[in-house]
């Protein structure tokens, strides 16, 4: 069984980054791919008057570009605010080659405020795309209402020991960043709120939105 740890941290450590003046830059995709599934504006659909809070649930993943793994079995990150709970649905889908979606798992998780890791219990194949899905169902008697966030992802294995078996946890999140996995740098950093963890997961999502902006900018 798939398992889903939790724990609550505030809405500052967890919102997203506009800026972070004079912040070094660790993570820039490596040839990032274009996504195939049609874009979710910031990341959801439908009404959002479920939730009151200024700070929005969010998924840590990339929307304008495909985020890479090196693990066959990644562990996936996501915020929700403080709320009334809803539930939640995660789905994770094998997307074709012409566009078509194969489920490979679904599971029902329960509302629990601040950051979500969930261990993936698929295993994932080289040169595949996939997709993954977290459905916040507002009100189960309106379906459209409910929100969906979403993302591609791909396993890329690392070519050699690109990994120090000594490695700390930064260091760890640093070279995945470096390497342009995505989903394990900021996998790695776990539930930390130590100072230094703190300052690189909001590093890290602020060079995700400079890059997301750097793409979406009109050429």
């Amino acid at each position: 069984m798939a398992q889903a740890d939790y724990q609550q941290v505030t809405s500052e450590d967890s919102a997203p980054i506009t800026s972070l003046a004079g912040a070094p830059r660790y993570f820039q995709p490596v040839n990032p791919s274009a996504p195939r599934s049609p874009s979710t504006t910031s990341g959801t659909r439908g009404d959002d008057s479920c939730f009151d809070s200024d700070v929005a649930p969010r998924i840590f993943a990339p929307d304008s570009f495909v985020g890479i793994t090196a693990n066959a079995q990644p562990q996936l990150t996501w915020f929700l605010p403080e709320e009334k709970p809803v539930p939640v649905e995660f789905s994770f889908y094998t997307m074709g080659p012409a566009g078509s979606y194969e489920l490979e798992h679904v599971q029902m998780l329960t509302y629990e405020p601040g950051i979500t890791q969930y261990q993936l219990p698929v295993e994932l194949e080289p040169g595949t795309r996939y997709i993954w899905q977290l459905v916040l169902e507002c009100n189960p008697n309106r379906p459209a209402a409910a929100l969906v966030y979403q993302a591609e992802m791909e396993f890329v294995p690392m070519v050699g020991n690109a990994m120090p078996a000594t490695a700390t946890t930064l260091e760890k999140s640093e070279i995945y960043a470096r390497a342009g996995y995505w989903y394990d740098a900021i996998a790695v950093l776990g539930y930390g709120q130590q100072p230094d963890v703190l300052t690189m997961r909001r590093a890290l999502l602020n060079d995700l939105e400079l890059v997301e902006a750097e793409i979406s900018a009109p050429d």
